[in-house]
């Protein structure tokens, strides 16, 4: 499955190997890990499937290679 607009993305920072999960969308269920599509977070994501290596930007503006362990509808 490829991240995209309403689903789950699992991803490990390969520096620190901490795991973050994103939810990209709009849905106000899910706000606390949730990313617009359209933001710089949620452009890194989309497009992405399990075991890329992505330069992803976080929602706290820092930026960093992860790896996408897992994506899930939702």
């Amino acid at each position: 499955m490829i991240a995209k607009n309403g689903t789950r993305v699992l991803v490990r920072d390969l520096n620190t190997r901490q795991e973050r999960l994103f939810v990209i969308g709009k849905d106000s269920l899910f706000q606390n890990d949730q990313v617009d599509p359209d933001s710089p977070t949620g452009k890194s994501l989309c497009g992405h499937k399990i075991d890329e290596v992505i330069n992803l930007i976080t929602p706290e503006g820092e930026e960093g290679s992860y790896e996408v362990l897992d994506v899930l509808k939702i």
